[in-house]
């Protein structure tokens, strides 16, 4: 499909669109993923790497090939959940992040400004709470798998399934993991409501 044509759809979408549903989002996140690579080869990849990660995720039912730009996006959130692990730090960054959404705003916002797409009710908490509700519900059950040969900690991370408006996220160890705490951990679990 040519840019021009996604381009439209895609605006098209973000206008008219009164109710976010898993449909709704879904279509946003197929379509970006093909501006996304229309666009690859050109020095931007990396700055839309948390955008370029969800958009896969949306469409793999268990994730498992994972480039260069998603085990960052996944090393920054194991960094951040081994800081939390038993301990009262609530607000490390990236778990927060990676159950917020947050980098992941900042870069929808910045993309389709770029491309002349209407960008500016994702800037709205509500709408964007709206989008990120569905998006967590797409995703509820489709693990992201992660190879030995990565050298993480984590083998395995998924949203679980939760109420609306909640995130629940589980990362399943490849072994124990001390916490602050002195105890041994074989999971973490991140819950929150927004």
């Amino acid at each position: 499909m040519a840019i021009p044509q996604i381009l439209e759809k895609l605006d098209n979408l973000i206008k008219h669109t009164k109710v976010w549903t898993e449909v709704e989002v879904t279509y946003l996140f197929v379509q970006t993923r093909k501006l996304l690579d229309h666009s690859r080869g050109h020095d931007n990849n990396d700055q839309y790497k948390h955008l370029r990660f969800y958009c896969d995720w949306v469409v793999h039912i268990n994730k498992d090939k994972i480039d260069e730009s998603t085990l960052d996006v996944l090393k920054n959130f194991e960094a951040g959940m081994k800081i939390m692990i038993g301990n009262n730090n609530l607000h490390a960054p990236g778990p927060i992040n990676f159950a917020y959404f947050e980098s992941m705003q900042a870069e929808v916002v910045r993309f389709l400004k770029e491309q002349g797409v209407e960008f500016k009710p994702f800037i709205k908490e509500g709408f964007w709470i709206d989008i990120t509700s569905s998006l967590v519900k797409i995703l509820e059950n489709q693990p992201i798998n992660i190879k030995p040969s990565y050298n993480m900690l984590i083998k395995s991370i998924e949203f679980q399934l939760s109420a609306p408006r909640t995130i629940w996220i589980r990362a399943i160890f490849n072994e124990p993991f001390k916490g602050a705490d002195g105890k041994d951990y074989k999971f973490f679990d991140l819950k929150n409501a927004y």
